[in-house]
């Protein structure tokens, strides 16, 4: 039986919601560095993997879609953070 942590999210849950967290600048890093035709494409890609991962762990889709839309959020984030730092880097080497 999985041991529950207090918020009622199993060990095991919570070490796989931790390492999708801590994968989100290297997944972050692979999104960014495709073309934006691609992207979203990606981020869908990401999402529905997400989802497989809750579905996987039992949750209720409406528990499951919180924590995917936290996710995502951080994930597009971070992408947009990422190409805002090359196209900076890129308009330094024009000047």
């Amino acid at each position: 039986m999985a041991r529950v942590l207090h918020n009622g999210i199993s060990l095991e849950a919570e070490n796989i919601f931790e390492a999708a967290v801590t994968e989100i600048p290297r997944v972050a890093e692979s999104i960014a560095g495709i073309s934006s035709e691609l992207r979203e494409r990606a981020f869908r890609a990401a999402e529905r993997s997400y989802q497989q991962t809750a579905q996987d762990l039992g949750f209720a889709q409406a528990d499951a879609q919180v924590w995917i839309s936290a996710i995502m959020f951080r994930l597009r984030s971070e992408v947009t953070a990422l190409n805002g730092e090359r196209l900076n880097g890129a308009a330094a080497l024009y000047k």
